[in-house]
């Protein structure tokens, strides 16, 4: 439907997007060195609003994938959390975190979410690289990991599956493999 109201020069149209990324926080609570939030270059910090997020109500409704982050930590976001309501059965969704505001009230949500995919940006393999990179604890960012896990488990579910990826640097590459 999209490329045919496209070819034909409609204006106004009625297809949705079938992909979509939203990012609903630009605020970060961490100041990694490899982020733009460590130099203060994020001119919007800000939460999306909840009215913008209903006028995405439908669009989301019709995804069949989306991306719930940007530059912000998403789970810190109200927005995020509402959006979770609409994402339709067998999208595939998807979150990249710092899993550093993970309490137990938002853990039940992220379980029992559709989500697809969590990616927790896991920059190191040693306390002090990660304290260096990120500027906070790695012994709590692997807690909420193990806790995440055992909830998933818990609950009897299979997703949403756990990724965890890491930025390339001189400071962290000898600890690709640890």
């Amino acid at each position: 439907l999209g490329m045919a109201e496209f070819e034909a020069g409609v204006l106004e149209v009625n297809s949705t997007p079938h992909m979509i990324t939203l990012e609903t926080s630009s605020r970060c609570n961490l100041r990694c060195v490899m982020c733009p939030h460590a130099v203060n270059a994020v001119n919007r910090p800000k939460h999306m609003d909840s009215a913008m997020l209903a006028g995405l109500e439908r669009f989301i409704r019709q995804s069949g994938n989306i991306q719930l982050h940007g530059i912000g930590e998403p789970l810190a976001s109200p927005a995020f959390w509402d959006s979770l309501n609409f994402i339709p059965e067998g999208c595939e969704s998807s979150i990249n975190t710092n899993f550093t505001v993970l309490d137990d009230k938002r853990l039940k949500k992220l379980v029992e979410s559709r989500l697809t995919f969590v990616n927790v940006s896991l920059d190191a393999a040693r306390p002090e690289t990660y304290q260096k990179i990120r500027g906070f604890s790695l012994e709590e960012v692997v807690r909420n990991i193990r806790r995440f896990v055992a909830a998933r488990a818990a609950s009897g579910r299979r997703f949403p599956l756990l990724c965890m990826n890491m930025t390339l640097m001189r400071t962290n590459i000898e600890e690709v493999l640890e």
